[in-house]
């Protein structure tokens, strides 16, 4: 049996949530899921410690801030448009398709906006 790409991305991204830890909630794995479905043409997914979601591009054009901050508020955000207060994680990390880090988006709560950082953890 040959399986297309996206079903092997898939598997792989299912087999990578189980193997998370205990820090992925429900609700991180299913819109894990739906990052997938919805990027993973594009992107690689795997989250990292508790803190940060890592999204490795796989294109050779760099990734960009507009995508980056539709892939965050895909994560982050509720349907109402609301930061999510049930995930440990905080930062999402954009990396190019050779694994160079590009930039850090975050939830800034003081200024109620996203913000971007130079650093990939701290």
């Amino acid at each position: 049996m040959n399986a297309s790409p996206r079903a092997i991305a898939i598997i792989l991204a299912m087999l990578t949530l189980s193997s998370c830890g205990t820090w992925t909630t429900d609700e991180d794995e299913k819109r894990l899921a739906a990052l997938e479905r919805e990027f993973g043409h594009r992107y690689e997914f795997s989250p990292q410690s508790d803190l940060y979601l890592d999204a490795r591009c796989r294109a050779d054009e760099p990734p960009t801030r507009e995508e980056a901050e539709r892939i965050f508020r895909a994560f982050w955000f509720t349907d109402r448009n609301e930061p999510r207060t049930d995930s440990a994680y905080v930062y999402l990390n954009i990396f190019d398709n050779r694994g160079v880090f590009q930039f850090q988006v975050f939830w800034d709560h003081r200024t109620k906006h996203l913000a971007y950082s130079g650093r990939p953890y701290y």
